[in-house]
């Protein structure tokens, strides 16, 4: 029997601060003046930019309108008007602001991660953030619009030709086992418009199947363009040649399909190996070692 060893794998800020000095005069003798409160000019925080990095890092960058008059912590939170799923969708990477008192004109930035497979491929999506101080900053809590985040963003382009090298990431998970992923071994070649990829399927190949490649072919792969990705196709094409116990096996046909987002370095790849009729990443999660019923590699183009 073959040896199968283990493996496995942020519209608005709402500064909820409200400022007032209670001012109380030291009682003079005989004086007949009592307490009282004055109220502090309060800034708005307001957006003057917004930056996206090209692989789902949105940068808000605020500033106030008038300067704050204390030291202030502002705690970023997540605002209930937010249709996305935090944790699913986006997750926020700012997770607080510290403003010295008077510097609140030099501005601050809040930073936002957007998952690429999140609901944002289909469904415009809003998300709230809602900064929080405990302690009186002289900062409005009145909310401001700050970002729309629309379909993942069609205005990205990204020329697969510097996409051509090594292929970094995850290739292979068998979760059925419990261990690490197998690392991508993949490289993709060619130039405009003619692309050929190998190294799918190396470590589960010859680690958990225990077969020895002989032979490794580059296969083609092509490219076609929507809104947002460039996707994936790799034919049926004969792939390795390998043996076991030294008897060479039936050749092993590749086919598959994937996504390459216009917005980032990520290609996602769901494929199979077929020799002998059978399609083995079926097999792999009929029989329980994996969760999905094709080889999923998410890998990073350079």
């Amino acid at each position: 029997m073959k040896n199968m060893k283990n493996i496995i794998n942020i519209w608005a800020v709402g500064l909820l601060v409200t400022c007032f000095t209670a001012c109380s005069p030291e009682e003079a003798e005989e004086s007949a003046l009592s307490n009282f409160e004055t109220e502090l000019p309060a800034p708005e925080a307001v957006v003057e930019a917004q930056e996206y990095d090209g692989n789902g890092v949105y940068t808000i960058n605020f500033t106030l309108t008038e300067l704050q008059f204390t030291d202030v912590h502002l705690v970023v939170e997540v605002g209930a008007s937010t249709t996305a799923t935090e944790g699913v969708d986006f997750d926020l990477i700012t997770s607080s602001v510290d403003l010295i008192a008077f510097e609140g004109l030099d501005g601050f930035s809040v930073q936002v991660q957007v998952y690429e497979d999140s609901d944002f491929d289909e469904n415009d999506e809003t998300i709230f953030i809602k900064l929080v101080s405990d302690l009186p900053s002289g900062v409005s809590n009145s909310e401001v619009q700050v970002v729309t985040i629309p379909k993942w963003p069609t205005d990205c382009v990204y020329d697969i030709d510097n996409g051509v090298g090594d292929l970094t990431g995850i290739d292979v998970t068998i979760d059925g086992l419990g261990q690490d992923p197998y690392e991508s071994e993949g490289v993709l070649s060619g130039t405009s418009g003619s692309y050929m990829i190998t190294g799918l399927g190396v470590g589960w190949m010859t680690d958990f199947w225990g077969e020895v490649i002989t032979n490794m072919n580059e296969v083609e792969i092509t490219f076609s363009s929507d809104d947002y990705y460039h996707n994936a196709t790799i034919a049926s094409q004969t792939y390795m040649e390998t043996t076991y116990n030294g008897a060479p096996q039936d050749p092993y046909l590749i086919e598959g399909t994937g996504t390459l987002s216009k917005c980032g370095k990520i290609l996602t790849i769901e494929y199979s190996l077929t020799n002998f009729g059978v399609d083995w990443a079926a097999w792999t999660h009929d029989n329980g070692y994996m969760s999905e019923e094709k080889f999923t590699a998410v890998i990073n183009l350079p």
